[in-house]
């Protein structure tokens, strides 16, 4: 599995701290984010003109229903 992630270090009171923030891309699952601390930014996906937040407002298997049954341009 590929993930793309970015991480945000600061001081606070003198000690060091890090965030790690990844995308939608990268299929973690919900309790996994939450175990792990991690931030995640849901990515936009279009088909045609109707516009989804990923795992907001489309879930994975609605996605992959639609990705199979879609004759619409889909992006990201």
């Amino acid at each position: 599995m590929q993930i793309g992630y970015t991480v945000n270090v600061n001081l606070f009171r003198g000690a060091l701290m890090v965030k790690i923030i990844t995308d939608s891309a990268s299929d973690f699952e919900p309790n996994e984010l939450k175990k792990l601390m991690i931030d995640c930014i849901s990515l936009s996906v279009n088909f045609g003109d109707e516009e989804y937040k990923d795992n907001v407002t489309i879930s994975k298997d609605e996605f992959f229903d639609k990705l199979k049954n879609t004759t619409e341009t889909v992006t990201s």
